[in-house]
């Protein structure tokens, strides 16, 4: 025998028994689908309470399901998918499970911390890759969104840098050091436009390849060719006294020839002519 209102043939539990078939108690005349509903139990099964729609054949198809702690009837959607489940979903929906989490979370927060490292040393490797296939899919609205975040959270970010230097002094050190020895240059044409920036001068940045290449390797001191390697960038009207940290007024010399004219010299005179 089939049933589809069952009151009093057991008790209601928190999800369905699809091993039909099933039949309306009163079909009606046409044998369509009926919808709405209904409580249903199977040949060995136990009642079980939700939303559904019978087909032609008299086969129960759920819809709706009611979450088990909230006590809403909601749709299928707004529950996760349980392959153990009788039915195949969980029996809370998940918005209760997410507020569950959120809960247990802040209750318990050493013991979600390690869990979410446990987790990232397991798969460090394809977390990395992941956040970095992202980040490369979206670069401009990733720096975009970063440097607005630093421009909102400046002690935050200026914090942070001096608490990892303080905990990591030897390491900090080394790494300028290496830069320091690797990138001379640099760090010679950041100190010229940091110094004219400070003295109000005009400041652009300046390439030596095309100042060497502009002067064909003479020295404007001597008038003789320099070293490709080791040669100076020569301000002629000297930074000290005002001048621009600009192409028009650099030139080649050779080291020697820069430390004896100092800030001082013929070098101005050609600037001016």
């Amino acid at each position: 025998m089939w049933y589809t209102s069952l009151t009093d043939q057991g008790s209601g539990c928190g999800g369905f028994s699809l091993g039909g078939p099933y039949r309306l108690t009163q079909p009606n005349n046409l044998g369509v689908a009926s919808k709405g509903p209904h409580s249903i139990i199977a040949p060995g099964a136990a009642l079980v309470s939700g939303t559904g729609e019978f087909d032609r054949l008299g086969a129960f198809a759920m819809t709706e399901k009611t979450c088990t702690k909230c006590g809403k009837t909601k749709p299928l959607t707004a529950f996760g998918h349980v392959a153990k489940a009788k039915n195949g979903y969980s029996s809370t929906c998940r918005v209760c499970n997410v507020a569950s989490i959120r809960a247990w979370r802040l209750a318990n927060p050493e013991k979600w911390a390690e869990t979410k490292r446990i987790h990232y040393r397991a798969n460090c490797e394809r977390i990395a890759a992941q956040h970095r296939a992202y980040y490369l899919a979206h670069l401009e609205e990733t720096k975009a969104k970063m440097n607005e975040w630093r421009a909102r959270n400046q002690y935050k970010v200026a914090g942070t840098k001096h608490a990892y230097y303080q905990g990591h002094v030897e390491q900090a050190l080394e790494s300028v050091r290496k830069y320091r020895l690797a990138h001379p240059e640099q760090l010679k044409d950041q100190g010229n436009r940091r110094r004219a920036r400070q003295r109000g001068a005009f400041v652009e940045s300046i390439c030596k390849a095309k100042v060497y290449q502009r002067d064909r390797g003479v020295c404007h001191i001597c008038g003789k060719k320099v070293d490709p390697k080791h040669w100076d960038l020569d301000h002629l009207m000297p930074i000290s006294k005002g001048g621009e940290h600009s192409y028009r007024n650099v030139a080649v010399a050779h080291p020697s020839c820069n430390r004896r004219r100092q800030n001082v010299g013929p070098a101005q005179l050609r600037l001016m002519g």
